[in-house]
């Protein structure tokens, strides 16, 4: 997709709010769900219980993502509009963050026994074997994304924290 240099300044206040208020990008998803769609109308305290989160930080992000153009009050609900934010590019340092946020939240998770799948392998293997688990990962990575973008009627809203590292490098 080609942007225009106008772009840029939205373009960077909408990676801004996905660093600043990291729960905002789960907020959208979940305005995407049938059971939200389904409501008579918007509801701060349903969005929050399906993310477990403050009702007022619900609500600052509802704002931040309307403020964006990310969603839009339609019918007396929000609506997700089809615009996204690109996390791939940018500085470092905000992604850094972004990605150390959900993986916090993945540990808490499993620091609680929370339900989910909390998965490790430590191994010894190859540095050749090492390239062939990268792109095992990453393709995984993409065949995941796929599965998601052809999901229809979403009802949850989950977290996929995957890590592939060589100790001691």
């Amino acid at each position: 997709m080609r942007y225009k240099p106008s772009d840029f300044g939205v373009l960077e206040e909408r990676r801004r709010i996905a660093t600043e208020l990291p729960w905002s990008h789960a907020v959208l998803r979940v305005l995407e769900l049938a059971g939200y769609a389904a409501l008579p109308c918007h509801d701060d305290a349903w969005v929050a219980a399906r993310l477990a989160l403050p009702r007022d930080e619900v609500r600052a992000c509802l704002e931040a993502l309307s403020r964006a153009g990310l969603i839009r009050w339609r019918g007396g609900r929000y609506a997700a509009t089809a615009e996204t934010v690109d996390m791939t590019r940018g500085a470092a340092e905000p992604r850094q963050r972004l990605k150390a946020h959900w993986l916090d939240v993945a540990a808490g998770r499993q620091r609680r026994g929370d339900p989910g799948l909390y998965s490790y392998n430590l191994v010894s293997v190859a540095r050749g074997d090492l390239a062939r688990l990268r792109a095992l990962h990453v393709r995984y990575f993409h065949e995941l994304r796929q599965i998601v973008s052809d999901s229809r009627e979403p009802d949850c809203v989950a977290l996929v924290a995957m890590q592939l590292f060589e100790l001691g490098a």
